[in-house]
């Protein structure tokens, strides 16, 4: 008898709640979309009334966008740092990046690199090659973890971040994290150019490899130039092998 009674429960249970989550999924959607459409008008109050509705509702994606709202057009760094780290809470990966940048330059809360490198490491086990980088970047800067921070700009690198292959190129050069190979330092250059789109990136990692150049012999630029095009076929995995 028990059972028959828990059971009818539960079947009410869920014949009620089934909808209700149908509900709210369309009503998150609604107000993700209403929002959207206002920031389009430049109508940013309405924007955020209605992305508030849905950050109410539990929407990560709306937490992001109220974060985006106040770090851009209406310059809040506190407000677009509690909205940020609300999303980073819930898992969204681009404001986990968000956060620790704020936390590594002190926008909207004090400056605090242990934070910083948390939500940078959280942000790079998700595999976000930003994330991947900024963390590599704050591990060599900061803490001074030159084989770690390797590790990382290598992680970036394979997922085709071009600003992690010039780091590459340097940390090779320099023997940062890893021994000096002049090799690997020209393919980075190669590569890092080959990803870059803007012209002024692509000019500056020109210029390290032909400063590079200066310092290797013909069959050595060969080798490099023979392991980029592999490397660009392996769609940048496993290149340093």
């Amino acid at each position: 008898m028990f059972w028959k009674l828990l059971k009818g429960i539960l079947s009410s249970f869920f014949i009620v709640l089934i909808p209700s989550c149908l509900l709210s999924d369309a009503s998150i959607s609604s107000y993700l979309n209403k929002g959207m459409n206002s920031y389009d008008r430049s109508n940013y109050s309405n924007a955020i009334e209605n992305w508030k509705k849905a950050s109410d509702l539990g929407n990560k994606e709306a937490d992001f966008l109220l974060g985006f709202l106040y770090d851009g057009v209406l310059q809040n760094d506190e407000k677009a740092f509690f909205y940020f780290k609300k999303a980073a809470l819930s898992g969204h990966v681009q404001a986990q990046v968000n956060v620790g940048a704020r936390y590594e330059v002190g926008e909207g809360t004090e400056i605090n690199n242990k934070k910083a490198k948390l939500w940078y490491s959280k942000a790079a086990y998700n595999q976000d090659p930003v994330g991947q980088f900024r963390l590599a970047s704050l591990l060599q800067n900061v803490f001074k973890k030159n084989e770690e921070s390797h590790f990382w700009f290598l992680k970036s690198a394979e997922l085709g971040n071009p600003d992690a292959h010039l780091a590459l190129a340097t940390n090779f050069i320099l023997g940062k994290g890893i021994k000096k190979n002049l090799i690997y330092a020209h393919m980075s250059c190669n590569i890092a150019a080959f990803l870059y789109r803007d012209i002024e990136n692509i000019k500056k990692t020109i210029q390290l490899r032909s400063e590079l150049e200066v310092l290797m012999n013909i069959d050595e630029i060969k080798d490099a130039e023979q392991l980029s095009r592999k490397c660009i076929d392996k769609k940048f995995k496993e290149c340093f092998n």
